[in-house]
């Protein structure tokens, strides 16, 4: 059994998209961003650097300062603080990343001067060229919605409205303490094979992936209970630990975007609140 460390304020709401969907002015938006879903199934948004716009990964996973990568590097003005090289388990190059100060960074019309970024090389975390990741420490104290069915991305700086978590409201979970050095990392309880197990919500990865150390009859998990909600789950790739550092316990599951893809997924972090909803399409 997983032990319960509640984090105050931080929690998650799950509801079925079929018995309620997904209505923006009801959530109390009245404006939209478009996006992008890439190959990999992952958000991309708007992010202006330096007067010129890429687009970036939101990836849930990213922690602090925003990634960009080779792929854009002759394309933007920045300046390095300080550079090191990565290698491979074999010892070869893997490819070098540079702390750096980027002049300006607007991310859905806020500004942002002279933010510090990692400059890396886009081989070293993917097969495919990508221009880099934000996460979610750009949108503390708001609340988003990343509708990917729609391709959409609302943002806002209220709270919930009342309205629809009573129109909507199933039993909240609490989630599990992030670890210090990650404090928007969403990790939530779920119960797979009637065993509860933490879940880890990874925008950034591509894939869904199960600790087999916990789950030995892994390739028979065709579903997650979360709240008392049950999901099908992608096919699942093993894998022998899923390990985050401080962290106390282990991690079950890790659902990427191939899981999140079909969903509209709400984040309120306003007024000191950190929940979710997560409307799934079957």
């Amino acid at each position: 059994m997983v032990p319960v460390l509640l984090f105050a304020g931080f929690q998650l709401c799950i509801l079925h998209a079929q018995e309620r969907s997904f209505n923006p002015e009801a959530y109390g938006y009245h404006d939209s961003c478009d996006i992008r879903i890439n190959l990999f199934s992952i958000p991309e948004i708007p992010v202006v650097l330096n007067g010129k716009t890429f687009w970036v990964q939101l990836d849930f996973g990213t922690a602090g300062n925003p990634t960009f990568t080779t792929a854009i590097e002759k394309q933007i003005t920045f300046e390095i603080v300080s550079e090191q090289a990565t290698y491979n388990a074999d010892g070869s190059h893997r490819g070098s990343v540079k702390n750096v100060t980027i002049p300006s960074v607007t991310i859905l019309g806020e500004d942002f001067i002279n933010q510090q970024a990692v400059l890396a090389d886009w081989k070293i975390y993917s097969t495919l060229p990508f221009n880099g990741n934000i996460g979610l420490s750009f949108f503390s104290g708001k609340r988003i919605t990343i509708d990917y069915p729609a391709r959409k991305l609302y943002v806002s700086t209220t709270p919930l409205p009342d309205t629809v978590l009573d129109t909507q409201g199933r039993p909240v979970i609490a989630c599990e303490n992030p670890p210090p050095h990650f404090p928007t990392g969403l990790f939530v309880k779920g119960i797979v094979q009637e065993k509860e197990t933490l879940v880890y919500i990874d925008s950034g990865s591509s894939r869904s992936f199960i600790n087999e150390t916990l789950f030995p009859q892994w390739k028979t998990v065709t579903g997650i209970c979360l709240g008392d909600a049950n999901f099908a789950v992608p096919a699942l790739r093993g894998t022998r630990s899923i390990n985050f550092q401080d962290f106390p316990v282990p991690i079950g599951l890790t659902l990427g975007s191939d899981f999140l893809k079909s969903s509209v997924i709400t984040i309120d972090r306003t007024n000191g609140q950190n929940r979710i909803i997560l409307l799934k399409k079957r």
